[in-house]
């Protein structure tokens, strides 16, 4: 039976092809796209819920840069998977974006220690 839920805390927008990965009891979100009043925009944000206290909270992970550009960059249509080592680091890879007529793909990976803080 499903059970709808209403999370407290600071919640992500409404979205579609973000991405989602599990450590314990804790879901986190990446990116998407957020589409309303003819706008599209691409995020590079990351929430996580705390599912025992049914909480949201978004978190700001520590981002490499390349030519003075935060990484990852904001993407929709990527996978995340959990690699468990002694830690448990996310890694995330691939995804899209429509630029004007164009659309550009993204064939980059990264990982994140969600343990080494926001």
């Amino acid at each position: 039976i499903w059970e709808l839920k209403a999370p407290k805390g600071v919640k992500p927008q409404a979205r579609s092809g973000h991405a989602m990965v599990t450590i314990g009891r804790r879901v986190y979100v990446y990116g998407g796209l957020v589409e309303g009043g003819g706008k599209r925009e691409y995020k590079s944000d990351m929430f996580v819920i705390d599912t025992p206290s049914n909480t949201w909270t978004e978190i700001k992970p520590k981002a490499a840069k390349v030519d003075e550009e935060p990484l990852p960059h904001a993407r929709a249509g990527h996978s995340m998977v959990l690699v468990e080592k002694g830690r448990s680091v996310i890694w995330m890879m691939m995804g899209w974006v429509v630029d004007g007529d164009k659309s550009v793909y993204f064939n980059d990976v990264h990982c994140m220690d969600p343990m080494e803080g926001d």
